[in-house]
């Protein structure tokens, strides 16, 4: 049982977006996280750190109080809240080519030059396994052509270029229009259904023969939009983050490793950095990239107690 639904675009809940002159990026790359989160790929599992680039086959999960938000290179967000789990079951990257010569210079029409331009379609295949799930499409990326496919269970989402909050349970799965319009083949219903309002949705508890189409009240999409968004001062890790907690400062190194390893399986990407003082040699064991002085002290208060660590520096590098 399924349905699917097809979307354009009209902005209704604010979303993180890019600078105004910002570009598209080259790959889908994880751009900040909230640790505990996981990604597994090639039947390997490790903990999820900011600047990942995305790939098929990758499977993405947060534990309690984790956040995974990615900038997909057609120039929309993808954002996962905690407790979930994300499959890329398909992802093609549109080809980045130059652009062609023009017979009259843009500069001498007055026209901004632009040196690269993007070729063919994003294409990506999403299966939302568990959890809350948001897909924005930001101003950079409006123009980009894309075909992008989101499964909450056994709703499916066709995403051409909108706004949509969508999450998987044991007993419901559902998908709410936060921008656009949707066009929805669903179970029980003779003909697609076209949403063209912000705040419908669909609604297919378990079960159940057919979907439902409802109307969400603004309150109880404002008090669920959350659950997808990062909270600063938590733990906030960034690809631009400055900030790093020391956990530990060990002096042998198969100790400082095997904490590591203990974090990262717990789901927090630490690293090891040896370190002289005074004539001896420490191996630091912490967490980097975090983006404020509060997000490193937020990790450092999450995990004094755990691993056998009694304590944390924060530190700005």
């Amino acid at each position: 049982m399924s349905f699917t639904i097809r979307l354009s675009t009209l902005l209704l809940l604010a979303a993180v977006a890019w600078p105004a002159a910002a570009t598209l990026p080259a790959d889908s790359v994880i751009a900040s996280l909230q640790s505990p989160a996981w990604i597994e790929r090639n039947g390997e599992r490790e903990a999820l750190e900011p600047g990942v680039l995305l790939q098929a086959g990758d499977v993405l999960r947060t534990g309690p109080g984790g956040r995974i938000q990615a900038e997909l290179s057609e120039g929309s967000l993808l954002k996962l809240g905690e407790e979930a789990s994300l499959a890329t079951e398909e992802l093609v990257q549109p080809v980045v080519r130059a652009a062609a010569t023009p017979a009259v210079s843009e500069a001498e029409s007055g026209k901004a030059v632009d040196s690269e331009q993007p070729a063919g379609i994003f294409q990506a295949t999403l299966n939302v396994l568990k959890g809350a799930f948001r897909f924005t499409t930001q101003l950079v990326g409006k123009q980009q052509k894309r075909s992008v496919d989101v499964r909450f269970g056994a709703v499916t989402a066709g995403i051409r270029g909108t706004d949509i909050w969508g999450k998987s349970g044991p007993d419901r799965h559902f998908v709410v229009l936060l921008e656009g319009s949707i066009e929805v083949t669903a179970p029980g219903a003779a003909d697609p259904i076209r949403l063209e309002s912000p705040l419908q949705g669909v609604s297919l508890t378990a079960g159940a023969s057919a979907a439902e189409t409802l109307t969400f009240d603004l309150p109880t999409v404002q008090q669920l939009a959350p659950e997808t968004e990062l909270q600063p001062g938590s733990g906030v890790q960034s690809r631009d983050g400055r900030w790093y907690v020391q956990l530990a400062s060990l002096q042998q190194s198969s100790d400082a490793e095997q904490l590591r390893a203990a974090l990262a399986q717990a789901g927090y990407p630490a690293d090891v950095l040896p370190v002289d003082l005074d004539g001896r040699r420490y191996h630091r064991v912490g967490l980097g990239r975090l983006l404020s002085a509060a997000d490193a002290r937020a990790v450092g208060e999450q995990l004094t107690g755990r691993f056998g660590i009694e304590g944390f520096w924060v530190l700005r590098r």
